[in-house]
Parts: C-alpha cells; structure tokens; sequence
C-alpha cells in the first residue's frame, strides 16, 4: 500500500530518535560539567584571590607592627595615638597598644612595662583583612635612677627625683654639722641588706625621705648587664679617639666636639684623673653623645665650662667623684656607667640614670632627676618577643 511504513523504516526512525535523544542529553551532560568546571573556577579563583588578599593584609599588619616597635625603640616614651593609623602599600593598619604591667602586678601606665601592639590591616574593596599583634619586652625595661651593686651611703642634702636600689645596705649619715636638711626624696629607695638611720632625733629618716629607705629586700633583682659589660660592649667598637674631635677655643679652653665624631663614642685612653675647664659642644643628636673614660675621673669645678650642663653619656672604666662648686658644679645630662664607685660632693645637676658596679655615696647640694638613657643600654632597648597573627 502507498505509502505504508515499512519495519525496516520504522525502525530506522526510533534509532534516529534515539541518537537525537542521546546527543540532548550528552549536550546537557557536557554543559553541565562545563558550567560546573567554570564554576569551580571561578569558586577556585575567588579564594586563591581572597588567600592573596589575606596575605596582603598580613604583610601590611606586620610591617605596621615593626613600624610600631621601631618607633619605640627611637623614643621608649613613644605610644601610639588614639586612632592611629599608618599605610602600607595602600592598606590601612590601624595601630593601638595595651599596657600588660596590670596584668603582672605592675602599676599602669608605668614606663617600663612590657606593651602588646596591635594592627589590623584593611583595604576599601578587598575582602582580607589580618590583625597581628606583637608582645615586647624590656621596653624602657624598669631601671631605678641610681643602682649600685655595693652599698650606697647617703648624706647632706642629696635629692634625688626617682628610684634608688642597691644589692648591698643603705646607711644614712648626718651632715658634717647642724641638723639634716629638710629635703624631699620622693622615690622608693631598697637594698638587699640592710638600712641603717644615724640621724639624729625622732623622726630620723624621715628628715630626709617622703618614703623611707626599706631594707631587707629580698625581691630585688639585678640589672641585666653590669657597667662593665656596657663599657667592654661599646669598647668592641666602632668609637673614635679623644684627639680627633678635642679642640681648642678662643678662650684657650679644651674643648670636646661630638659633631666630629660622626655619631661614634668618643673613647679617652690617658689620665682621665681631673677634669676641669673643659667644654662640651653637642652633635646633631645629643641624646647619643657618649664618652668612654679609662682611669679615675674627678669632676671638679664647674663642669663643663662653656654651657649650662653637658649633654653627654659617661662611661667610665674606673671611680667618679663628683665634686662642684658654683651655682651649677657638676652639670651632667646623661647616663651614667661607672665600673669602680660613685661619689657625689659639692654642688651638681645631674638628670639620667646612674649603674655603678661598685658602691655609692651620694651627698652635696644639687638635684638628680630622670631621663631617658641612650640606646645602647639593654634595658631601655625593645624587644619582640612574640608575634601572634589572625586570618580569617
């Protein structure tokens, strides 16, 4: 009949249908892994971008915590402003710190305590950030004023503004006549041995000390170097000779000029035994100014004799004896490393901080007050201790 389908045709038209269907489907299968292996991709693409983002961020807070950390040590009484921030290679590191002494039993606030800094790291359209922190310790690490590991002796009308500690006793002494002076110390003043009060009358030490000295202390504990590791660390070098920056003025007067030193310490190897008459002219950078002294030195006089006061740092291998006269005597704005003894008589100024390997004897008229030491001593110096950061 016309027209009728033959089995052989029918057949063929189910096969024929059948490879269509199979090609739909394998179509359907195909763009379905392509879309998934593209999504995959992109998913993959995503997070390798945010990992690269986060390491980014990372890098950034780190530097900004070093950042932090440099700063401090260029100025241990640094601290980072409220809402501080710094760039780094355009993100934006928000920078804070805590004080840890509270958490230790220190007082707050207290220079000297260890610090935690902290900085987060962001950037507008990215979404890694990284927050890293970092301990520090021995930042303006607690040193008293005066330190000595003899006994220290205190007489006349020494005031002294800050901490005093010693490893062996404290003994106060009346003045050669008259009563003791009614002088103020309002530091804390300890010694590992003893305290002996020969004042007269019943307040005793009370004369001299708004916080009396205590003895006894068994709590007390070493500096971590002594004067004479300071003096053997800056001997190692690089320093310059007495003769290279020693000048004479107008007025036929030595003077010593650390603008030729190039930022060294200037070390004196001769008869340092008295020291009068003598000038001092700063560098650009005072707070460094250093003298490494071989041999006894006796300030006598007015010291120095051209200014005010000499900005410098002493450290002697040897005794000093402070011992002025005039308004101002003996006017030292420095620390002060002595390996030998410590004595001070006469009139004098002193602003630092004093270690003295051997003992101590503070009398005279005058004032000594605190200030930041240089950075060459391991007290003052920061030190990371550990770093801590946080990804997402």
């Amino acid at each position: 009949m016309a027209g009728a389908q033959t089995g052989r045709e029918r057949d063929g038209r189910r096969r024929r249908g059948s490879g269509l269907s199979l090609m739909i489907v394998l179509s359907v299968v195909v763009t379905g892994l392509v879309m998934t292996m593209a999504w995959a991709s992109s998913v993959q693409s995503a997070a390798v971008a945010a990992r690269c983002q986060c390491d980014e961020a990372q890098l950034a807070a780190d530097a900004a915590v070093n950042w932090a950390v440099v700063k401090l040590r260029a100025d241990p009484t640094w601290r980072p402003a409220a809402n501080q921030t710094v760039t780094v290679n355009g993100w934006t590191c928000a920078v804070s710190y805590t004080d840890m002494g509270p958490s230790i039993g220190m007082a707050a606030g207290v220079l000297g305590n260890p610090l935690k800094f902290t900085a987060t790291a962001t950037k507008t359209g990215y979404t890694g950030t990284s927050t890293m922190s970092a301990d520090t310790q021995g930042v303006l690490a607690y040193a008293p004023q005066f330190w000595s590991q003899g006994n220290l002796i205190v007489q006349e009308s020494a005031t002294i503004l800050g901490d005093v500690e010693t490893l062996g006793s404290i003994t106060l002494n009346p003045p050669a006549s008259g009563p003791p002076p009614n002088k103020g110390a309002p530091g804390n003043w300890k010694a590992k041995g003893g305290v002996t009060d020969n004042n007269p009358g019943p307040s005793g030490s009370g004369k001299y000390f708004v916080n009396a000295p205590t003895g006894n202390v068994s709590t007390l504990a070493a500096p971590s170097m002594k004067a004479i590791d300071v003096y053997n660390s800056l001997m190692a070098g690089p320093y310059v000779d007495m003769m290279t920056v020693l000048t004479i003025d107008s007025s036929g007067h030595y003077v010593i000029d650390f603008s030729k030193a190039g930022g060294k310490p200037v070390h004196f190897a001769g008869d340092a035994s008295y020291v009068g008459s003598v000038g001092v002219k700063s560098s650009s950078n005072p707070a460094n100014d250093t003298l490494i002294m071989d041999g006894d030195v006796n300030f006598t006089g007015s010291y120095p004799y051209n200014a005010a006061y000499a900005q410098m740092n002493l450290v002697v291998h040897g005794n000093v004896v402070c011992n002025g006269s005039g308004s101002a005597g003996i006017a030292l704005h420095g620390s002060s490393y002595v390996t030998g003894n410590w004595t001070q008589t006469g009139t004098y100024n002193l602003q630092g901080t004093v270690l003295v390997d051997g003992t101590m004897n503070l009398g005279g008229t005058g004032t000594v007050n605190t200030a930041v030491p240089p950075s060459f001593d391991p007290r003052y110096v920061p030190k990371v201790t550990g770093f801590l950061g946080n990804l997402p």
